[in-house]
């Protein structure tokens, strides 16, 4: 099913199948999909204050910046 990438809206499962609940909050949680008449829209995954979607294509994916230095000592010697 193709959806518009500004606003992608579809119907919800959660009346028909109420075990959709949690994927279709993981769906919007991760790739900004939103159901219409979903009882409990809202973040599972990803912290309330997080900003975008990060499973959507458009989302910049530069990483982190602040690597700790015991990481980078683990890391410099892996083949």
């Amino acid at each position: 099913m193709r959806l518009s990438s500004d606003d992608p809206i579809v119907d919800s499962l959660v009346p028909v199948w109420p075990g959709a609940n949690w994927l279709e909050r993981e769906i919007f949680d991760l790739m900004g999909i939103r159901f219409n008449e979903h009882p409990d829209l809202r973040r599972i995954l990803m912290p309330e204050d997080w900003e975008g979607y990060p499973l959507r294509k458009d989302y910049p994916v530069e990483g982190y910046r602040d690597i700790p230095p015991s990481a980078t000592r683990c890391t410099r010697n892996r083949p």
